[in-house]
């Protein structure tokens, strides 16, 4: 009874009672059995048609692959016409190296009908991800990368740290170069699947080795009083230049091992060395190299007459290194000078001081007073009655302790006397106009000063000696004079005719 509740119509039963879908059934049965059914695949890769590249195959469920043909529209599209019931489309998509492949189940069709079906592979592309080492650091975030496919470049976005960038699925060559060592570069090859990160980790080798050495004496810096020369293992040694400032030396080189010899150049020369200084890749080294065990410093004073006088004095050292001239700074005559024992002098004004000893230690500063003991002067200035004389008539000495010390100097209008600082007696002797002695006792002459001593001549009396001859002035004669405790006869001088006047004490 429900076989024959039932019609049969082209593959489908109706209820024999529902006469409207079997009227709109035999309506369309010419037309269902005339036009097949049809199935059209599309292939997508992200937002991009690949119909063209993509090997596409339509499957029966039972396993059977459908003849298609792929249209000359741009994009294609392939086609099938199929019997009714359900079908696979299936494809895969050669990129580089790598193939793609993506299914569609389910799909149903029927007769005078037309599926549509969408083959989907997914995105193309994928992420590559950076990683670049140096000397064991990290150093992703200061290299440039380049990209290659098959030799051409390809243009990439690189951003974060790592770097990563998007690139289309295929094979790459990546090249990594450091900033600021472009000799540091590496290839690696990269292959990019969709959807997928692709890593590339590159060991850029070792990073230059960064040295800063200062040198320092009793903590201030000496690096501009020296030269610094670092010497590697089976190669010459190198002389590296100071900085502008003078503070500090800089050297790049590769990591490793390095002796360093450090060479302060002034008034002495003296050599430091420091052996076995391990420099390593991408770092810098600070060494600070003290003199302190090697100079000592010698400073002086030098007085005069209770003055500081080192500014304008010369002040010598007699030591292992020779005869030093210690330059003078920030109020004394000093250097730096290797340790040991100096014999140490002052010259001001032309006159010397005694030795002096000092032991200079290493790292310590040696203060030494030096006196110079300047001569004093006499200056002795003649008069004969108040009036100027000639100073090359006059003869003088000082005596200290009985013991004439000291020569007479005419000068212009004086006669000096240069002698060591005491007390002094003085005398002066002239023998024009007249022969007179003068002595000015208790004379303290001081180191260094000039003591003015003004002496006068003047006769006690006037001896005047008249001529005549019969009764007239005679003329034709001399007059002389002997003083009694003198060896010469002084001449007088003719006043007038006959006339002959002396000046006599």
């Amino acid at each position: 009874e429900k076989q024959a509740a039932l019609v049969r119509c082209i593959g489908d039963y109706y209820s024999a009672s529902d006469t409207a879908s079997l009227r709109q059934v035999l309506s369309t049965i010419m037309a269902r059995a005339v036009a097949p059914a049809q199935i059209e695949v599309q292939a997508w890769a992200g937002t991009v048609n690949v119909t063209r590249q993509a090997e596409i195959e339509i499957v029966k469920s039972t396993g059977e692959i459908v003849q298609s043909s792929r249209t000359a529209q741009d994009p294609p599209i392939v086609r099938a016409q199929v019997d009714e019931g359900q079908y696979i489309a299936r494809g895969r998509l050669l990129v580089g190296s790598q193939v793609l492949t993506a299914q569609a189940t389910g799909i149903v069709a029927k007769p005078g009908q037309t599926s549509l079906v969408r083959l989907d592979f997914g995105p193309l592309d994928g992420k590559v991800r950076v990683t670049a080492r140096a000397s064991g650091q990290d150093v992703s975030d200061r290299v440039d990368i380049r990209v290659l496919e098959a030799g051409r470049p390809v243009t990439a976005s690189w951003s974060g740290i790592p770097p990563t960038t998007r690139l289309q699925a295929g094979d790459y060559t990546v090249v990594v170069t450091h900033r600021q060592y472009p000799e540091l570069t590496r290839t690696a090859m990269a292959t990019v699947q969709t959807g997928r990160d692709a890593y590339v980790d590159v060991d850029l080798g070792e990073l230059p080795a960064a040295l800063e050495v200062t040198v320092t004496y009793r903590g201030a810096i000496m690096s501009n009083l020296c030269q610094l020369s670092v010497l590697a293992p089976g190669q010459a040694a190198q002389v590296i230049r100071n900085t502008a400032d003078g503070r500090v030396f800089r050297w790049t080189s590769t990591p490793g091992v390095y002796d360093l010899n450090v060479m302060y150049r002034d008034v002495v020369a003296a050599d430091k060395a420091v052996l076995g200084v391990q420099l390593a890749g991408g770092r810098t080294t600070n060494i600070t190299v003290n003199l302190d065990d090697i100079l000592g410093t010698l400073r002086t004073r030098v007085v005069a007459g209770g003055r500081d006088v080192a500014a304008d004095a010369k002040v010598t050292a007699l030591g292992r290194d020779g005869k030093l001239e210690l330059p003078y700074a920030a109020g004394f005559r000093q250097a730096l000078v290797t340790p040991g024992v100096y014999a140490v002098g002052a010259v001001y004004r032309d006159t010397e001081s005694d030795s002096y000893e000092a032991y200079v230690k290493p790292g310590e500063i040696t203060d030494l007073t030096i006196e110079v003991k300047l001569p004093g002067r006499i200056a002795i200035i003649p008069t004969v009655e108040g009036k100027p004389m000639r100073p090359d008539k006059l003869r003088a000495w000082a005596y200290l302790d009985g013991a004439s010390v000291g020569n007479d100097v005419a000068q212009s209008d004086r006669v000096e006397i240069v002698v060591p600082e005491g007390k002094y007696n003085i005398v002066g002797e002239i023998s024009e106009p007249f022969a007179q002695r003068r002595e000015a006792p208790g004379i303290q002459v001081r180191a260094g000063e000039t003591v003015q001593v003004k002496m006068n001549f003047d006769p006690a009396g006037l001896l005047r000696v008249k001529l005549v001859s019969d009764g007239k002035p005679f003329t034709e004669a001399g007059v002389a004079v002997y003083f009694h405790g003198t060896d010469d006869w002084n001449w007088m001088d003719e006043a007038a005719r006959g006339v002959w006047e002396m000046k006599v004490p």
